[in-house]
């Protein structure tokens, strides 16, 4: 600990950073102004002003012989401001090349191939957003945020980019592991929560959704029926997931109670513990990815429903809601009961009121309505019913409960 304060002391020595923002910024502008340019253009020391992207000109030659380092210098200084000393972005009056070098970059593989260092540009992003507690316990006037998320020349590309990374995470053509995707989306989460609170913000990904439905048979399917592919894929796991794994602490703990690992040679024990552990650790993370992926989902549902209730997309949303229904409301409930439920982050109550919220966004949706009458596995009478049991039990608005008894009525009769 003493090492860590040591050199966190030192990184934070004021003169260092004032000039390490120096070298920085002027590596953004540096590095903006390669992608700028194409093989044609004769003067190449001119520097022109971004006005539109994506860049549709071919990448300059020259930006093929930068190292990557230069990038993840980059990104490893604003991820540390993040983290240390995050009231330094307001004293900046250079904060938007930093900005101006995500929007380029993140969202063109042509001029940033490794998807790895374009997400790693998708967290240093995260570093500017307010409301959020920092390495330091305090947080980032939001007026400066969302003078960025407001004002910046490019700033209007940034659903479209932020899309476009969190796909191309899918796509490396790498073995990316388990944990390192979903790490790698977690900020992605984070800033797509933030410029929601936005019109602009979501009038553009509107518009991306409505592009996407006209062009929904292209043989290349369009950047945002991607993502709310792979959206749906990340919470069916992740669900599935943290469920399986509060189930199998629960039969850990029951064993525990029982005696049964008292009577067990050392090491056998001592495999179940470790086990346990990394059980426990698992759960934890797949809980708290798990929700926040239900949250994103429900957030963009409320504004855009047409091209999730197309035939193929809204019945595995529905068989996805019903069967998280079925398993947290359900007699199968009981398999997730353990004790410590802080310690893990699961949180079933949220969840509950999450899914409910989701088939709300949908009750207009005739569509939606058949295909969660029709799914024979997870679906029964009985299973909105207790929804409501437990949404009257956590104090869930009455409104939303009454709603909710509605549009249970509807889909009895949508068969």
């Amino acid at each position: 600990l003493t090492a860590f304060l040591n050199i966190k002391t030192v990184l934070n020595e004021p003169c260092l950073l004032e000039l390490s923002n120096a070298l920085f910024t002027a590596s953004c502008s540096w590095l903006v102004h390669l992608a700028s340019l194409s093989n044609q253009v004769e003067n190449e020391e001119v520097i022109q002003m971004i006005k539109q992207l994506p860049l549709t000109s071919k990448s300059h030659r020259q930006l093929s012989y930068i190292p990557e380092f230069i990038m993840e210098n980059i990104t490893d200084y604003l991820v540390f401001l993040g983290r240390f000393n995050v009231q330094l972005f307001e004293s900046l009056s250079s904060v938007n090349e930093y900005v101006t070098l995500v929007l380029v970059f993140m969202g063109d593989a042509s001029r940033l191939r490794n998807p790895h260092l374009r997400a790693a540009l998708a967290e240093a992003f995260e570093a500017i957003l307010p409301n959020k507690q920092h390495g330091g316990g305090r947080t980032l006037n939001s007026a400066f945020a969302e003078a960025i998320f407001t004002h910046h020349p490019l700033i209007e590309h940034l659903p479209r980019v932020l899309l476009d990374v969190f796909v191309s995470i899918e796509l490396t053509g790498q073995a990316v592991a388990f944990e390192q995707k979903f790490n790698y989306r977690r900020p992605m989460y984070e800033i797509l929560e933030y410029l929601w609170k936005f019109d602009k913000h979501r009038e553009q990904v509107k518009k991306l959704a409505a592009y996407a439905e006209e062009h929904i048979d292209d043989a290349e399917a369009p950047l945002f029926l991607r993502f709310i592919n792979l959206l749906m894929n990340d919470a069916n796991f992740l669900l599935d997931e943290a469920l399986s794994q509060m189930a199998r602490l629960k039969e850990n703990q029951e064993a525990m109670d029982r005696g049964e690992w008292d009577s067990m040679p050392q090491e056998q024990r001592r495999d179940l513990e470790n086990t346990f552990r990394h059980t426990g650790q698992t759960a934890r993370y797949t809980n708290i990815m798990g929700l926040k992926t239900l949250i994103i989902l429900d957030m963009i549902t409320r504004s855009i429903q047409s091209i999730f209730c197309r035939p193929a997309i809204c019945e595995r949303l529905a068989l996805m809601v019903n069967y998280f229904l079925q398993h947290l409301v359900g007699p199968k409930r009981r398999n997730l009961k353990v004790r410590n439920l802080n310690e893990y982050q699961f949180e079933p109550q949220k969840l509950v009121a999450k899914v409910t919220d989701i088939y709300l966004n949908f009750s207009e949706h005739d569509e939606f309505c058949t295909a969660v009458c029709n799914d024979g596995m997870s679906y029964n009478e009985q299973l909105f019913p207790q929804a409501v049991e437990v949404l009257e039990r956590i104090g869930h608005p009455r409104e939303r409960i009454d709603a909710f008894l509605k549009l249970s009525e509807h889909i009895k009769v949508s068969k």
